[in-house]
């Protein structure tokens, strides 16, 4: 997290593990192991350019209104994250 969002020294709780394969816009087949976590932090979030193109805030509601409407915006991994993190949160 140090590298990609300037954040370093929290607690993370493992939430799971997960593997996709996806193809990419070029026909590449990505193949994926994911590991989920979750922090608690109260702190300065310094995103780097090199790791991120784009942050945003969004309620929950909004992102599960954009993933429908423009679902080719997001990638499986994305998708599969977020539905096993919604089970954990549930």
């Amino acid at each position: 997290m140090q590298e990609e969002i300037g954040v370093s020294g929290v607690e993370l709780t493992e939430h799971g593990k997960f593997f996709i394969e996806e193809v990419d816009e070029a026909d590449k087949v990505k193949k994926r192991f994911n590991m989920l976590y979750s922090a608690v932090y109260d702190g300065q979030v310094t995103p780097s350019e090199h790791e991120i193109s784009e942050v945003r805030w969004v309620d929950p509601r909004e992102l599960e209104k954009r993933m429908q409407e423009q679902p080719n915006d997001f990638t499986e991994g994305f998708i599969e994250g977020l539905k096993q993190f919604q089970n954990f949160t549930a």
